[in-house]
Parts: structure tokens; C-alpha cells; sequence
């Protein structure tokens, strides 16, 4: 598999340092279920990939999501970014995640992850919680 390109995360929260990792995904449950990949959380706003969109090999998904977390510890998903055609389109979405979930980060697509948590929909500040582990 070539290397995928990751999402955005703008972090606005002074207290977590996530300097050097990249957002690979977001997920619910178990983070050692399916090869380290975790359940899919279930976004109320679901990108809507172009039928016709020729998918680039180092972005399958489609889409780049935008993420923001926030002084307060809750993370937004802000924007859904497409290439149709190769021009850039981009969707505002406004959905706060809620429950417990889990960011899957990483510093290269395929190195060793970080799982950080999230616990009623906010960040665990405690670097002791979260889960690093081997590629």
C-alpha cells in the first residue's frame, strides 16, 4: 500500500502536545481490534465522495477530514477537502464528537501508532493512558 496522506488537526489546546504526529484515523472500542485499525466511529456527518472522483493511490478514502481540537478538550470535525477531477472542493461540516473514542496518530503512515483518548468526549491529558505501540 502506498503511503496515505493523513487528516488535518488544528490543536488549539495548550495543555496536549501532539507536535510531530499525524491523525490517521479516528475510532471506537478496542484499539488492538482489527490489526491495530479499531472500529469505525460513526460520524453524523459522512463524507460524500464523488462517484466519478478518480482516487488518488496515496489517498483511498477520497477525502482529507479537518479536525479541531479545542481549549476545552472536545474534538470538531470542521471540513470534508475532495480532488474531483484534480481541483480541490471543499465542504464545512459542524459535528462535535461525543462519547468515548480514540485518535489513531502516527509520526510516518507506517511506523508505530499512539492511540490518544477521548472520555465522555473529551481529550485524557495524562500521557500515562494513552497506548503506543509497535508498527
Amino acid at each position: 500500500m502506498t503511503e496515505q496522506v493523513p487528516h488535518i488537526l488544528v490543536n488549539e489546546h495548550t495543555r496536549v502536545n501532539l507536535k510531530g504526529l499525524r491523525l490517521e484515523r479516528i475510532i471506537r472500542g478496542d484499539p488492538s481490534s482489527n490489526h491495530g485499525w479499531g472500529e469505525e466511529y460513526g460520524f453524523e456527518n459522512r463524507p460524500d465522495v464523488p462517484h466519478d472522483n478518480e482516487v488518488a493511490t496515496s489517498c483511498y478514502r477520497g477525502y482529507v477530514a479537518t479536525f479541531r481540537l479545542r481549549t476545552n478538550g472536545t474534538l470538531h470535525l470542521t471540513r470534508y477537502t475532495y480532488w474531483p477531477d484534480g481541483k480541490e472542493t471543499s465542504v464545512t461540516v459542524k459535528e462535535q464528537l461525543s462519547g468515548d473514542f480514540w485518535m489513531v496518530m502516527t509520526r510516518e503512515f507506517f511506523g508505530p501508532r499512539t492511540y490518544v483518548p477521548f472520555h465522555v468526549g473529551e481529550i485524557v491529558e495524562d500521557r500515562a493512558v494513552w497506548r503506543d505501540t509497535e508498527s
